[in-house]
Formats: C-alpha cells, structure tokens, sequence
C-alpha cells in the first residue's frame, strides 16, 4: 500500500510535539524511536525472554518482573515493558511479513478520524490531540488491526500463544470490530487539529 503525495491521513498526536505546517520525517521523528530506543543488552535479554518463554511456555511477562526494579521508576517500567512488546512484534515481523515497515520507523495513523480517535481515547486522551497529517512521500505502509494487538497481553501469554495472535495482526486479517491503524514511512507536514 502506498499512499499518494498531497493525501491526508489522521494521527493521535501529543502536543508538545505537535508543530502545524512543520514537516518531518518518520525516520526521526515517531514513537517507535522513543519506546525502542534501547540498548543492545536489553534487545539481547529480550531475545533470550522469548526463547525461553518458546521452550518453557512461561508467560513472557514473568521474564521482565525481575528487571524493573533496577529501572528506578514506573515509567522506565511501562517504558521497559512497551520497549519488548514492541521488539516482539518485530521479531514476528520480520519472519511473517518482511516487506511490511518496521513500526519502530513508522508513524500510527489512519485512514478515518474515527479509528484513530477510537484509539487516542483508550491510549491516552489527556495528553493527545487529534491532528492530519499530509502525505509529502510515502515510501511504505501497512495496514493493521490494533484491535488484535490489544489481545496480545505479554503477562497473559507465553511466546506461542502471543506470536500466534501477533500473526493475525501482520498477516492483515482483522478482529470483530477491528480499529484499523497504519503504518506509514516516509515525509509528512503536520495539518490542522482534526
């Protein structure tokens, strides 16, 4: 899926970041960098938390318990947990859908104003606008199902059981009331609030 330049699509935006008429590029600028920004040692120890959750069948969750401690703060926490779900959903990626963008290189998004204010309002409404974004390039994108990703609960599910549902999510297929989100590389000028 491409999008078409001068195209405009939606996004859940936080305001201290929000610059209407500035443009920027996904590479620099999206959650993906801020939430998967970590060290090699900590992607190791992720590696090592699924391939032990995949041979034991423990819940993944019971492999970052121990670690958040030595993180200091709850939000480091939240940030830990978030850091390897999202490196889980890009292991899966890269083995199901290798041509689909890496969500740490992309900006959320979405077609209708109503799925992404969907998602703004159960992800964090104080402290996030509804905003267009301009397509000036799409280099890719994807269309997924947050509504399956919801599903994923890393303290809930072992490796098998939260890849076969990651699965589902990168393979396009959507939920009984799926809330679909895109993923989408390229360059984008902030529009007006939505």
């Amino acid at each position: 899926m491409i999008l078409e330049s001068g195209s405009f699509i939606y996004k859940s935006a936080d305001p201290q970041f929000y610059r209407q008429g500035e443009e920027f590029e996904t590479a620099t600028y999206n959650y993906g960098v801020a939430v998967t920004n970590r060290t090699g040692r900590e992607r190791a120890e992720f590696d090592q938390f699924m391939k032990i959750s995949r041979t034991t069948r423990e819940k993944l969750g019971t492999f970052l318990m121990p670690a958040l401690p030595r993180l200091g703060t709850e939000r480091e926490g939240r940030r830990y947990g978030a850091a390897f779900r999202e490196h889980f959903l890009e292991r899966v990626r890269s083995e199901v859908a290798p041509l689909a963008p890496r969500r740490r290189e992309s900006v959320f998004a979405g077609l209708e104003k109503s799925h992404v204010e969907k998602y703004r309002k159960l992800a964090n409404p104080k402290h996030s606008i509804l905003v267009t974004l301009e397509v000036i390039r799409c280099d890719a994108a994807f269309s997924g199902d947050m509504a399956l990703l919801d599903d994923f609960k890393v303290f809930e599910h072992d490796y098998t059981q939260g890849r076969e549902i990651v699965e589902l999510y990168w393979r396009g297929e959507r939920a009984q009331e799926p809330c679909p989100e895109l993923l989408v590389q390229g360059r984008f000028r902030w529009g007006p609030p939505a």
